[in-house]
């Protein structure tokens, strides 16, 4: 029974796999993936600042200085991954806005119509 689970869970991955490897050129991929990463980091954020910032449970609780330090250098270094992919997102974003400008650039003209003129044939 447990093979047959591990075999499956590895079939998945490898399924899941494939499917982000098609995807991962895609602009929605790269900044879907982005996003994702400045949601997790801020969700992780908010459960360390609800932990210590519930003055009830803080002033009942024996946290130690090291412990409130270590969980304050842990969001500040979430915050700043967060600044980092927030560049990267308008980076990729500016970078793809300016590859449609220069491909529409590219195009050859579309040739104009002239309607007859009236009177001739």
């Amino acid at each position: 029974m447990t093979s047959e689970l591990l075999m499956d869970a590895m079939s998945k991955l490898r399924h899941a796999e494939k499917v982000r490897d098609m995807h991962r050129h895609s602009i929605t991929f790269e900044l879907g993936s982005i996003a994702a990463g400045i949601q997790e980091r801020f969700q992780r954020m908010l459960k360390i600042y609800k932990k210590y910032a519930n003055l009830p449970d803080f002033e009942q609780a024996t946290y130690t200085a090291s412990e409130i330090q270590n969980a304050f250098h842990v969001m500040q270094g979430d915050y700043n991954e967060i600044r980092l992919e927030k560049a990267l997102f308008y980076d990729i974003v500016r970078k793809h806005e300016t590859a449609n400008t220069t491909a529409r650039n590219r195009r050859p003209p579309l040739p104009t119509f002239t309607p007859p003129m009236a009177g001739g044939r």
